[in-house]
């Protein structure tokens, strides 16, 4: 049986110039990043403020009861004008689609998704010009499928999904900002990110063999689940942004975040039915056109500057994800 590689059991203190006054502002808050990011914050008792179309006021009150909430609507009114021009950063995790997503209409990426998030970063550069805008990439689908080797953040960008052209357009977007206006700016690419939370049914290998696991049936794996991938645990992921929020050194950066840990789909299955004492059953589909072959992350440069490194082992991070999905009545992974 397969069994899942773990990565190192500790984190670097940030590095560099910090200052951890001021207000960070959430958008597109309700996510599963986003609720590890808010309940980091609450928990570092830093002023915050989640924005989202549908604030959950339950997960709030029981995880992140200092932070405070609006809706998407209020954001967009003088409600909001007056909340980004007190902020230090802000953090924009908004985005409506996943890699298969608008595989038939690629073109839809651009209104959905990448146009929002231009009109966001200006609206931001002009009422905030020292705001700093942290945008979440996708360390998974940028760089395409050019070799087998650990991705720098200076490897070619070659999406072959619409959605990794999307995340490429919108980081794009924003250098542009910050060339033009003066808007200190990080782009994380973040690789498969696991954990509490993540009850996404359209993306996440984990999260669809723990739902398969629970319900009985089998997960599908396309083209035999021989794509390498790299996890990362979505708590190191929040603390990630979190530096990069605080971080005052770098005015133009680009951050691969996530354990540097390949491991093939396929094992990665086998080793969840391991761990949780269940068999899996297989769907086997045809290859699609959109899933990179091999991704792992070099993060060698977030930790240089930020003092970051992945640190929570893969096995924790299904064991977290294991118990939001199935609830109390499941056993804990071992």
């Amino acid at each position: 049986m397969a069994t899942i590689a773990r990565r190192p059991a500790h984190v670097n203190e940030p590095k560099g110039g910090h200052d951890r006054g001021g207000m960070i502002i959430l958008l597109g808050a309700n996510g599963f990043l986003g609720r590890h990011t808010c309940e980091l914050l609450a928990r570092r008792g830093a002023e915050a403020v989640a924005v989202s179309q549908k604030p959950d006021p339950r997960f709030f009150a029981q995880f992140a009861s200092s932070v405070r909430y609006m809706e998407a609507h209020s954001f967009a009114s003088s409600a909001g004008v007056e909340v980004i021009a007190k902020t230090r950063a802000l953090v924009y995790f908004r985005w409506s689609s996943v890699p298969a997503t608008f595989a038939q209409e690629p073109w839809r990426e651009v209104r959905e998704n990448v146009e929002p998030a231009f009109l966001l970063f200006l609206r931001v550069a002009e009422l905030a010009p020292k705001a700093k805008i942290v945008f979440l990439s996708s360390g998974g689908t940028v760089y395409g499928r050019e070799g087998t080797g650990p991705k720098t953040e200076t490897s070619p960008t070659k999406p072959i999904s619409s959605y990794g052209v999307g995340k490429l357009m919108a980081e794009e977007a924003l250098a542009f900002v910050g060339r033009t206006k003066g808007s200190p700016f990080a782009i994380l690419r973040v690789s498969n990110a696991v954990g509490r939370w993540q009850t996404s049914t359209t993306q996440g290998i984990i999260g669809a063999a723990l739902r398969a696991a629970r319900d009985g049936v089998p997960v599908k794996l396309f083209g035999g689940g021989t794509q390498v991938r790299d996890f990362v645990d979505a708590g190191d992921v929040a603390e990630a942004i979190y530096a990069a929020s605080l971080d005052t050194t770098h005015q133009a950066a680009t951050w691969n975040v996530g354990s540097g840990v390949g491991v093939t789909v396929r094992d990665l299955v086998d080793s969840v039915a391991q761990m949780i004492g269940r068999q899996i059953a297989i769907e086997h589909a045809p290859p699609r056109a959109l899933d990179v072959p091999h991704v792992v992350l070099d993060c060698s440069k977030v930790a240089k500057d930020l003092g970051w490194t992945a640190k929570t082992p893969l096995d924790l991070s299904i064991s977290s994800l294991w118990q939001s999905i199935c609830g109390p009545s499941c056993d804990v992974p071992r």
